[in-house]
């Protein structure tokens, strides 16, 4: 009797696993960052574990399982699989065109072996192979189609987009047995030609040597150089970093909403009451169905401050401070990158700044910059509930302009605000 139940109780516990997950829809802005659906540029599918719905886990989740990417066509972007939240195995990606621009696999969240990349029109572009934290570069073919590296040896030379609008620039080096060797410079193009260089460095079996950065204009100085953000030819897919780590669109939502309940279409509500001290406090009360009709969630909670902290001297205070201590990275200014970050910090009934996260990513060392500056701020006067202070969130949205005229005269520009 015994083995004739213990079939049925299998099938069973087969059964409820198989439903034990959902796929979901997640949408992503221009930036990656998780967005309502109106605002998407991109979108994943994805495996979303029942479990985490009771548990009230709706703010994140670590990926499992398949994922597949797609650009707002509906044409495929990436696709690979996650396994406790690390990719793992192999992954591809896609032009938008539908080309293959990219193959390889990955270990533990780390490339490993033999990656691959084409140019948009199905040409092979390089190979490279990650053994550890060793990278090798293996094979290269320019852009009529030419292998100029092979099996790790060769001249790679690639045309790039220059910083002013119709302008080129060169990146010309050689490799030995898949390493950088001897110099390597990125040059203005015109008429098919190299100017004088902009940046030039010096390797020696992979190491680099030496560097300098020509800077605008013609009594522009020579500087050491030895940053290789130029010169990093390996694969590299980064938007996976900014979905993993779930950024937030801070115009579509606000800091503590449950953005995973947005994408699995249950109710979301704020709800304000009073703690057992009178305080007001703000929670979100999630709505879902359930196999017996519905549940509710009250998410945690959020004390909502009588009034907001203030950085000391007023907001004219910080707008100086900011623009005293904030240094533009030289990797930004050559990217041509600028735009806004907005830094979400916690200022502690004592005043001072702690929980610092980036609500709106730039990258080019730009988040890291606004990062320092706050946690150089002096104590703030905190907010205050009841007549006693008590921990607020800040969000500081910090703008980064490049002006004309050239890098060595750029000033960042800082817009402030709650």
């Amino acid at each position: 009797m015994k083995q004739t139940l213990l079939l049925p109780l299998v099938l069973l516990l087969a059964l409820a696993s198989a439903h034990a997950q959902q796929e979901v829809t997640i949408y992503y802005n221009q930036e990656w960052e998780v967005t309502k659906k109106e605002n998407a540029t991109y979108t994943r599918l994805a495996t979303v574990p029942d479990s985490l719905i009771p548990a009230g886990q709706l703010f994140t989740m670590p990926f499992d399982k398949t994922v597949t990417d797609y650009y707002s066509s509906g044409q495929v972007l990436g696709k690979g699989s996650y396994m406790n939240g690390q990719k793992q195995g192999n992954w591809l990606f896609y032009y938008p065109n539908g080309q293959l621009q990219g193959q390889g696999s990955y270990k533990n969240n780390e490339q490993v072996g033999r990656w691959k990349l084409w140019r948009d029109n199905g040409q092979p572009l390089q190979e490279v192979v990650h053994n550890g934290v060793e990278i090798s570069f293996q094979n290269y073919w320019d852009e009529t189609g030419t292998q100029t590296v092979i099996d790790g040896t060769g001249t790679y030379v690639a045309l790039l987009p220059g910083e002013e609008p119709g302008t080129q620039m060169q990146l010309k080096g050689a490799y030995i047995n898949g390493v950088r060797h001897g110099k390597w410079q990125y040059a203005s193009l015109a008429n098919g030609k190299s100017g004088k260089p902009v940046i030039e460095q010096l390797y020696k079996n992979g190491a680099m040597v030496r560097g300098y950065i020509q800077q605008q204009g013609k009594a522009g100085a020579r500087i050491p150089y030895t940053s290789e953000d130029r010169f990093n030819l390996v694969v590299d897919f980064p938007y996976l970093a900014v979905v993993e780590r779930w950024a937030k669109d801070a115009d579509a939502f606000k800091p503590n909403f449950p953005v995973l309940a947005y994408m699995l279409k249950f109710d979301v509500q704020e709800v304000y009451e009073k703690n057992e001290a009178q305080q007001q406090v703000k929670s979100y009360q999630v709505v879902y169905s359930t196999a017996t009709g519905s549940d509710t969630l009250k998410l945690a909670q959020e004390l909502i401050p009588d009034n907001k902290p203030v950085f000391l001297g007023g907001e004219q205070d910080m707008l100086m401070f900011l623009v005293r201590n904030i240094r533009y990275p030289v990797t930004a200014q050559r990217a041509g990158v600028q735009g806004m970050v907005v830094v979400s910090f916690t200022v502690m009934p004592d005043g001072s700044i702690g929980d610092i996260k980036m609500l709106k990513s730039l990258g080019y060392g730009l988040d890291e910059e606004a990062i320092r500056v706050v946690k150089l701020m002096p104590k703030w006067q905190p907010a205050i509930s009841n007549n006693a202070p008590v921990a607020a969130s800040y969000a500081l949205p910090v703008r980064f302009t490049i002006q004309s005229p050239p890098p060595q005269q750029m000033r960042t520009t800082v817009r402030h605000g709650y």
